[in-house]
């Protein structure tokens, strides 16, 4: 399982939500979590805004993949599982699925019944909202739909 950094939830009226930050890769990250600068005086939708930083050390030219996920407090931590060796990856939550791939080279993934070769994409399994975007690659195909070039294809 992805080590996960949660950024604590912003108690407002308006807000009230938190930000987990999962890493994919390392797969077994440092991280540390440091609260940063509260601006009392930010005179936008809220009275305050909040700043929290979360480092991960990391070698020279190391690689990091690591999803942001929004959530209330009443919602449950996506499952993440990794996929190509931290390449990309699975995320499962209320509304569906999400499969997020991020390679500095280009892979090829056919599982799932998903086909996909390059380098980036993002495909969103929902039963009536799903979608797919290729951004760097040669082929993504899903539920009878394909993508061969860059763009998005909302499928229902």
């Amino acid at each position: 399982m992805p080590a996960t950094g949660n950024i604590p939830t912003i108690q407002r009226t308006l807000f009230n939500v938190g930000l987990d930050v999962i890493f994919v890769s390392p797969l077994s990250p440092q991280i540390e979590k440091q609260k940063g600068t509260i601006n009392k005086n930010y005179t936008g939708m809220f009275p305050n805004i909040e700043h929290w930083f979360i480092h991960s050390p990391r070698q020279p030219n190391g690689d990091t993949f690591a999803i942001l996920f929004p959530r209330r407090p009443d919602q449950s931590t996506p499952k993440v599982t990794r996929l190509l060796d931290g390449r990309g990856c699975i995320v499962e939550h209320q509304n569906g699925r999400d499969f997020i791939f991020a390679s500095p080279i280009p892979v090829t993934y056919n599982d799932n019944g998903i086909e996909f070769t390059g380098r980036y994409a993002v495909l969103r399994d929902r039963v009536r909202d799903s979608s797919m975007t290729l951004l760097e690659g040669t082929l993504l195909k899903f539920k009878g739909k394909e993508l061969r070039e860059r763009g998005t294809d909302g499928m229902n």
